[in-house]
This record gives C-alpha cells, sequence and structure tokens, in this order.
C-alpha cells in the first residue's frame, strides 16, 4: 500500500506540472521563469493553491484571490495522470517495462491534454516523441525494417484523408500522431487502435450531439481517443487481438 500511496502522490505532482508545460508551450512561455497565476486575474499562485485535486477541492473550484470559476481541466488532468500511472503497476510492476511505460504514455498523455485543451498536436512534443519510439523499439530488439514500415503505415493512413480533405477531416498534427503509433504498436496492433478510436470517437461525438453540446459543424479533437486507444493496446492489445479473432472467427 505504501508503494501504492507513493505512485499516487507521484501521479498527481507529474499531473499538476503536465498542465503547466501544456500551458507554457501553447503561449510559449518559459519552463524555468516566472510563477504559476490565476488564468482570469493573473495573481500569482501560492503553494497551498496548487496542491494537485485538493486545492480546486477545498477553494470550491474558484480562484482564492477574483473568486472566478476555474475548470475542472486541471483536476481531471492529475486524476487522469494518476489512473495511466497505476495501471502501468498493475501490469509491469516496478520493472524497467514500467519506466518505459511511463515515460512513453507520459508523452502521449501530454498529445492527449493539448489536442483536448487546444485542438492542436504540437510538433514540439509529437517529433521527438517519433525518435524516442523507435529508440525504444530499437533498444527491445525489434527489427528496424518493421518499426519504419508500421510509422510510415500510421502516418499514410491519416496523411491519404488529410490530402482528400484538404485538411478539413483532421489536422495535420493527426500525421504525426499517426506514425507514433505506428511505431509503438507495430502493424500487428495498428489497425485495431485504429478501429477502437473510431468507433469510441464516433459513439462520444453522437452522444454530445444528442445532450445538444456539440453540432454536425463542430470539430471534436480526435487526437485524444487515438492517444486512449494506443495506451488500452500497449496494455492489452494481445488479450484484445486474440478476443477480437475469436468473435470475428
Amino acid at each position: 500500500m505504501a508503494i501504492v500511496f507513493l505512485i499516487i502522490i507521484f501521479a498527481l505532482i507529474f499531473g499538476s506540472f503536465f498542465t503547466a508545460l501544456v500551458y507554457r508551450l501553447y503561449k510559449q512561455e518559459s519552463m524555468v521563469k516566472g510563477r504559476s497565476k490565476c488564468p482570469n486575474c493573473q495573481h500569482v499562485l501560492s503553494v497551498t493553491d496548487l496542491v494537485p485535486v485538493l486545492s480546486y477541492v477545498f477553494l470550491g473550484g474558484k480562484c482564492r484571490h477574483c473568486h472566478q470559476k476555474i475548470s475542472a481541466y486541471y483536476p481531471l488532468v492529475e486524476l487522469g495522470t494518476v489512473v495511466y500511472f497505476l495501471t502501468g503497476y498493475a501490469v509491469y510492476g516496478l520493472t524497467t517495462n514500467y519506466l518505459w511505460y511511463l515515460i512513453i504514455v507520459s508523452v502521449l498523455y501530454l498529445l492527449l491534454v493539448f489536442d483536448w485543451r487546444y485542438g492542436i498536436i504540437p510538433d514540439v512534443i509529437s517529433l521527438p516523441a517519433i525518435i524516442l519510439a523507435m529508440l525504444l523499439g530499437l533498444w527491445q530488439g525489434q527489427n528496424w525494417l518493421n518499426l519504419l514500415l508500421g510509422g510510415v503505415i500510421g502516418f499514410l493512413f491519416f496523411g491519404v484523408q488529410y490530402f482528400f480533405s484538404r485538411g478539413r477531416w483532421i489536422g495535420d498534427g493527426d500525421l504525426r500522431l499517426g506514425a507514433l503509433m505506428g511505431l509503438l504498436l507495430g502493424l500487428h496492433y495498428l489497425w485495431l487502435a485504429l478501429m477502437i478510436a473510431y468507433i469510441v470517437g464516433a459513439v462520444v461525438s453522437l452522444l454530445l450531439m444528442a445532450m445538444r453540446d456539440k453540432t454536425l459543424k463542430d470539430q471534436i479533437a480526435f487526437g485524444p481517443f487515438l492517444v486512449m486507444a494506443t495506451w488500452v493496446m500497449l496494455l492489452w492489445g494481445q488479450p484484445i487481438l486474440t478476443w477480437y479473432f475469436s468473435l470475428v472467427f
């Protein structure tokens, strides 16, 4: 239990850092200069205002200074970090694979948060992630040609859609995310991850339209669905693949 508690604490700290990192990358601000501020009144926040999740709860979701409502985005990102930290620990335990899992999934999570918050998949995160995924695959002993083929197929899958729709169906950031997915999953898991992402994305979009939160004219960030499908396949790819083939055949 002590290990689980420490993992939760570290996850919350990283989650809080991720919200600041995404904001400052979007605003092109330095990560080492300046302190965190209220997004409404720009008042510098104290340590007690920055305790992950708890500060939001105790302050009633409002700024201590201007009393304006603060988005639930912040505690949700922090809690999401806890989810993938604990899930990885349950699957891998305290192993080298768990460390690699945290590095890769943390990068994926940053892409998810960035696209969810700002509708952008930034090259400053996705391009280094592609290099990291290639190095990780080689370190694990995978064939470099298979890795490259997975990345190219993932890129082309979205590249064709981007070309024929002239960027109306998907953003160009999805092309780099597709390449990253291909490198991480390989061809044998990539197609199933894409299927999961499209099915879940369609269901969520229909629910949002039914609730009148979105219309057919509104754009819905697709990156979060791609990231979540990749995460699922990284953890449970083989059981899901076995189940799918048993269901179909």
